[in-house]
């Protein structure tokens, strides 16, 4: 009897043991051992600089393959183009606190800064400009001293700036030039002759041709030395000083959607098209087609901005008076979240 006294005793004890630690267990599993909650993701809202089209794949799949929501960002993208109240500036969008980052043109961060305004870009959408002198092929124009004598349509402004420059740098004097201000953004002229070329985008006028059926001739700023950032990211100065995480985790995720753009461009288009209903396919593929070489050239990295582009740029809006005032170029813009990001590669 004292022998099963013994037995009982100790099995009851393993009994215990084992309800303790099943107790143990169930109370981990409710307190310590719980799967902790997301954290909240940072709301960011962008400017767009235009509609959402080809232009903004970069950003739709940073959005669509989760690039933004790996840096914990709550990405908003908002349309650009023209609204109830007209022409969506973004510059004016940041700055009434619509939205922390926005796209726009080199020239735009300059004017804004002369302004005093206090913006900052932060990355290059695009490391080669779409600008180009579209010709027809058959008028065998394909180098810039072709255009004398010539009639050549461009824009008023900072475009007319650009190309004369383009012209005297190449000892050209833009008087041998008919320049014809350019009124709308077909290619009507052109195709009717009534000019010798257009100062337009390889995106937009270039794809035109190709549409129409025409085969053209495309002259290249860039390949003269005289490039120009037609889309910048930047926010503000509160912005670099309060959040400059956010903008680093913004950045990431800005580089590896344009990217992803570069790896299947086809995805990229597919949520371009989701986006905007009103696209039609074709027409989106071609012109993302003519977009792709920009993104990262060789030699380049996506987002990187290179002084001399700044300076060259900034020297013609200095010459031709397009600004109200002088700016301190160094205050305009930031390479060093995409030197961070990159490193020593972004200044190569």
């Amino acid at each position: 009897m004292k022998f099963y006294n013994r037995r009982q005793s100790k099995m009851w004890s393993v009994v215990l043991i084992m309800i303790v630690f099943i107790l143990m267990l169930t109370a981990c599993s409710q307190f310590g051992g719980a799967e902790p909650a997301a954290a909240p993701k940072t709301p960011v809202r962008l400017q767009l600089g235009w509609v959402k089209d080809y232009s903004f794949a970069g950003f739709a799949a940073a959005e669509q393959n989760g690039h933004f929501a790996d840096q914990g960002l709550e990405v908003t993208l908002i349309e650009g183009g023209f609204g109830e109240q007209g022409f969506i500036d973004p510059v004016r969008q940041v700055l009434d606190g619509d939205a922390d980052f926005g796209v726009v043109d080199l020239s735009a961060i300059l004017a804004a800064r002369a302004a005093g305004e206090p913006i900052v870009a932060i990355a290059a959408t695009l490391q080669r400009s779409p600008t180009a002198l579209i010709t027809r092929a058959e008028d065998n124009i394909i180098r810039p001293s072709d255009l004398r004598d010539k009639r050549v349509s461009v824009a008023d402004g900072g475009g007319r700036a650009v190309f004369e420059t383009l012209m005297s740098s190449q000892d050209i004097d833009p008087a041998e030039i008919d320049i014809i201000s350019r009124q709308d953004f077909g290619i009507d002229p052109l195709l009717n002759s009534e000019v010798d070329a257009l100062w337009g985008w390889i995106t937009n006028e270039g794809v035109l041709m190709q549409e129409a059926d025409v085969e053209a001739n495309v002259i290249f700023p860039s390949d003269y030395g005289f490039d120009i950032y037609t889309g910048l990211l930047f926010t503000t100065e509160t912005m670099l000083e309060e959040q400059p995480e956010v903008i680093e985790r913004f950045l990431r995720a800005f580089i590896e959607g344009h990217q992803d753009v570069l790896d299947d461009p086809q995805q990229a288009l597919g949520y371009v098209l989701d986006a905007n209903e009103s696209l039609v396919s074709e027409e989106q593929d071609r012109r993302l087609q003519a977009f792709l070489p920009l993104i990262k050239p060789p030699g380049t990295v996506i987002g990187q901005m290179r002084p001399e582009i700044w300076q060259l740029v900034y020297q013609i809006t200095l010459d031709n008076d397009l600004l109200s005032t002088s700016v301190d170029l160094e205050a305009a813009y930031t390479s060093e979240f995409i030197e961070k990001i990159y490193g020593e590669t972004a200044n190569q």
